[in-house]
């Protein structure tokens, strides 16, 4: 099998295990449930292992689909990280921005900015991710995690954003980051 049928397959392994189904993610993808299920099938053959447990209530990945998972999910974001480094260097903005923030928050102030950002970036798209849970920049590959708590990590970053009790926090990686304070607790 070639390398990039076999990264199409990470793909289509890592948004199954998230989504639950292969339902789910044909309809995200707008194919069919079979072209789902043979691409797995076909992952599957390739690395000689079972990489879900099957059953009509549910799709669970095996102990082997857990560990694909967790180091696919890396390949995929560092593959995605290289590429939009790499087009950085055209100096347009281009890629994807992942952000985390607060359901209220995010309807509020992130999603009206959203539409003047996309016409001066064409190029760039958002991962927006409401959710109440404390998300873990590190750990998801968040570009921002917008919060107001302290930040669960000691080695992170911040800065004081528009008021007083508002600050920006980004992992030491991230651009920017050394320009950023560390938080000190």
């Amino acid at each position: 099998m070639s390398q990039a049928r076999t990264m199409e397959n990470l793909e289509v392994f890592v948004d199954t295990v998230r989504a639950g189904s292969f339902s789910a993610v044909a309809r995200r993808r707008g194919v069919a449930v079979s072209s789902v299920a043979r691409q797995i099938d076909a992952l599957e053959e390739e690395l000689k292992a079972s990489l879900f447990t099957r059953s009509t209530r549910a799709l669970r990945p095996t102990d082997a689909g857990k560990l694909l998972f967790s180091r696919a999910v890396k390949i995929l974001s560092d593959l995605a990280d290289a590429r939009s480094e790499v087009v950085s260097f055209e100096a347009a903005v281009e890629g994807v921005l992942r952000v985390s923030c607060l359901p209220t928050f995010g309807r509020r102030y992130v999603v009206p900015c959203l539409a003047q950002m996309f016409h001066t970036h064409p190029g760039l798209s958002v991962e927006l991710d409401l959710t109440e849970r404390i998300a873990d920049p590190t750990t998801e590959r968040l570009d921002l995690a917008i919060r107001f708590a302290q930040p669960s990590r000691q080695h992170a970053h911040q800065h004081q954003a528009d008021r007083p009790n508002l600050r920006g926090v980004c992992g030491p990686g991230l651009p920017g980051a050394p320009r950023c304070s560390p938080f000190a607790g």
